[in-house]
């Protein structure tokens, strides 16, 4: 029994080396994974490992690289609260949450987008 655990011990399978592929649609990664698709290429475990880490989104693939998807920084514009003469809110004790009446005469409260 001991000559039979020391076979199994000495039996190595050899490791099977995965291969991943990527699918790119202009500069878009469309597909990354071990299947071998049309119009595919291939890339290196390191590579595969920071595509599902970073995310396919997030990517690009140009010049024979992967590098991060370049973004721009987009001004938000928020709306405030702003003194309206026609038309709005009356508002409990100036509370922008707590709206006591619609389209009334009095004090009246509207959201409007900032200026610049």
């Amino acid at each position: 029994m001991t000559e039979f655990f020391k076979a199994i011990a000495q039996h190595q399978e050899p490791k099977k080396k995965n291969t991943y592929y990527i699918t790119v649609l202009d500069e878009t990664i469309l597909y990354a994974g071990t299947e071998k698709k049309a119009n595919a290429i291939e890339i290196t475990s390191d590579q595969y490992r920071m595509i599902i880490i970073a995310g396919i989104e997030s990517l690009v693939f140009s010049d024979g690289h992967i590098t991060n998807k370049k973004y721009e920084n987009k001004k938000i514009i928020e709306k405030e609260l702003r003194k309206s003469s026609s038309e709005g809110y009356v508002l409990l004790e100036d509370n922008p949450f707590w709206i006591v009446q619609e389209n009334k005469q009095g004090e009246l409260y509207q959201w409007q987008k900032q200026s610049e």
